[in-house]
């Protein structure tokens, strides 16, 4: 993966970002097409939580059950569910669950999304539209190495805060699922390629080597789930657990190393090279940003039946990373570029 700035790379990011602004656009209106049910699973089809006077409720949900069909097909059969043309707000949809060892017909009858989760659905939009556009910004104000890293964050994340347009065919929903998940998997290791970079000496001059490493796992991942998704395998209660577990590992992984490198940068850096580099502002951001995320993803691993209190808008503390990573990036480009001019007038 190349990280040279560039003219090239500055239009390439500037197409890509107007794609991108418009898909979000798309997304934003959906907001209102989209359903609520009141309950969550643990990943493998047990229900976890169900909200009080929410449809679920209503339609006699109670945690602990399991999910065995929807719409008459079962829950194993990814394939068969993927053809399902997404439910209207109002609309009954007719659920099968066992409790007890019996199997019970309920009729889950969605509702539009409460005011609460309508608002974090807009809030994630502008988020992914942080991303996109404050990754452009450094890198259009101080183009090097880390504002590129910056630029293809935002490319990397923003598809998938931006939600986009529902398409009513399962090829193309699969097809540009693949495409956004590939791209927020690989995101994962662009953000620690980043903080690697801001914390070494040489910092953001060209020449500074990253391990390419870095990528390898994010990359395995997304091919296996791009397979997933392509392939459609019988959703087995194995398969399931291993998917969890797989997503769970991935974004402790690449969260907790984040939050370490961070750290470790701060800690290790002279007190002149916080200033000039926002090190203490990078830090703030990253705390607020990743660690609520990294936590909820541990437990999700350790306890998946865990439910914790408002945990479903945590991910809205994330966009305090594309502001305060972009600003530490253009004071530190700025600060390496005024040092190396110095050298080179001496």
């Amino acid at each position: 993966m190349s990280d040279m700035p560039g003219p090239r790379h500055k239009n390439l990011f500037l197409v890509l970002a107007a794609l991108l602004l418009v898909w979000g656009i798309f997304g934003a209106l959906d907001v209102g097409n989209f359903t609520y049910g009141g309950y969550q699973t643990d990943g493998n089809n047990t229900v976890t939580q169900v909200t009080d006077g929410s449809p679920a409720a209503m339609a006699g949900m109670q945690a602990g059950d399991h999910m065995r069909s929807v719409q008459g097909v079962p829950v194993e059969d990814v394939r068969g569910l993927n053809r399902l043309e997404r439910p209207a707000v109002g609309e009954t949809w007719a659920l099968v669950v066992e409790r007890d060892g019996q199997e019970l017909a309920l009729n889950l009858r969605l509702a539009a999304l409460p005011g609460g989760q309508a608002l974090s659905s807009y809030i994630a939009i502008l988020i992914g539209a942080c991303f996109v556009l404050f990754g452009l910004w450094s890198y259009l104000k101080a183009p090097h190495p880390g504002t590129w890293l910056l630029a293809a964050l935002g490319v990397c994340f923003g598809p998938v805060l931006l939600a986009g347009p529902y398409f009513g065919s399962p090829l193309v929903r699969n097809v540009s699922g693949a495409v956004v998940l590939s791209a927020v998997l690989m995101g994962f290791a662009v953000m620690l390629a980043f903080v690697m970079r801001a914390g070494r000496p040489d910092g953001y001059e060209e020449g500074t080597i990253v391990p390419r490493w870095i990528y390898w796992p994010a990359a395995l991942v997304a091919l296996m789930f791009v397979a997933l998704l392509l392939f459609e395998p019988a959703a087995t209660s194995g398969l399931n657990v291993a998917v969890r577990t797989i997503a769970g590992l991935f974004s402790v992984a690449y969260f907790g190393a984040a939050l370490v490198v961070v750290i470790r940068n701060y800690l290790r850096a002279s007190g002149e090279m916080r200033a000039s580099r926002r090190l203490g502002l990078m830090l703030v951001g990253t705390l607020i940003g990743i660690l609520p995320l990294t936590v909820s993803s541990l437990v999700g691993l350790l306890s998946p039946s865990t439910v914790i209190p408002t945990a479903e808008y945590w991910f809205l503390t994330l966009i305090a990373i594309p502001i305060t990573f972009a600003i530490a990036a253009v004071a530190g480009g700025g600060s390496a570029s005024t040092s190396a001019g110095r050298e080179a007038t001496a």
